[in-house]
């Protein structure tokens, strides 16, 4: 997943530059990897932001991602664990990237409904 430019973002540089200039300078798409792995032997959903990309800030492939990771979760039932290191929103998508936080609100917020509290390793 990479973002878009659906603002056509001008500043100092374009948004699609900045994105691939983000990209060569990182080895990342965006600003948060995501993924399964196993922590003292528990599978577990795993998301960790990169401040070094754009400031951490949260856009529509960040946001996406992350929603995608806690539906992931909770369907499978295993523990989710975000790092969070955001700059906040990020301005070059505007209402785009703001929508995220409700929408990963609106997601976790299912999660917790569900009752994962007879997980045990």
């Amino acid at each position: 997943m990479t973002a878009r430019d659906v603002l056509k973002f001008s500043d100092e540089d374009s948004y699609k530059n900045r994105i691939a200039f983000y990209q060569k300078r990182t080895g990342l798409t965006d600003a948060i990897q995501t993924g399964i792995g196993q922590l003292n032997g528990i599978t577990i959903a795993l998301g960790v932001m990169d401040f070094q990309f754009m400031g951490g800030s949260m856009g529509s492939v960040v946001g996406e991602k992350i929603t995608r990771l806690i539906e992931y979760a909770t369907i499978a039932s295993m523990p989710l664990i975000i790092v969070c290191s955001s700059g906040g929103a990020r301005m070059q998508e505007g209402t785009l990237s703001l929508m995220q936080m409700a929408k990963i609100s609106s997601v976790f917020s299912i999660q917790l409904s569900v009752n994962l509290s007879e997980f045990s390793p």
